[in-house]
């Protein structure tokens, strides 16, 4: 890759970090969804949803690694999102001092919500784009993510 496509790249990801960093951003995100959790116990909420299997839920570990962040910090975004009633703990059948995650019908209801809500600006951001530049944005940044995230999820 040439130096200004890397450029234009990094100035493009950089860009819409910002951009979905906003206070503004997440408000509009969270409005209404009733309840007083941040975008931080949405974000605990999709990686608790994604991770749930017919086996059962997550342990706090495998939220922190979906999560990209220390077992600690997990752990109190999930004391909080616990709090706020969006998320229930239990004791891991096969190992008494683990415990698994499930969302409660509250927490499941708020991340429906918000999920409409963010596919929403996505939608109002692509509208007058065609079919296949979207499915080709997913496909590469999908690429991308799993690309930089294999170099540094074992870090």
């Amino acid at each position: 890759m040439d130096a200004k496509n890397l450029h234009a790249l990094d100035d493009a990801i950089h860009s819409f970090r910002i951009a979905t960093q906003r206070p503004s951003y997440h408000r509009w995100i969270l409005d209404g969804l009733g309840f007083d959790g941040g975008i931080a116990s949405v974000r605990v909420l999709r990686a608790v949803a994604r991770l749930t299997t017919d086996d059962g839920g997550p342990s706090i570990g495998r939220v922190a690694a979906e999560l990209g962040v220390k077992h600690s910090t997990a752990s109190r975004l999930i004391d909080n999102t616990v709090k706020g009633s969006l998320l229930v703990k239990s004791v891991c059948g096969d190992d008494k001092r683990h415990t698994r995650l499930s969302l409660s019908a509250q927490g499941d209801a708020v991340l429906e919500q918000a999920t409409v809500r963010r596919r929403q600006v996505i939608a109002e951001a692509t509208a007058d784009w065609d079919d296949h530049d979207v499915t080709k944005l997913a496909e590469l940044l999908h690429r991308l993510s799993f690309s930089i995230d294999e170099r540094f999820v074992q870090s």
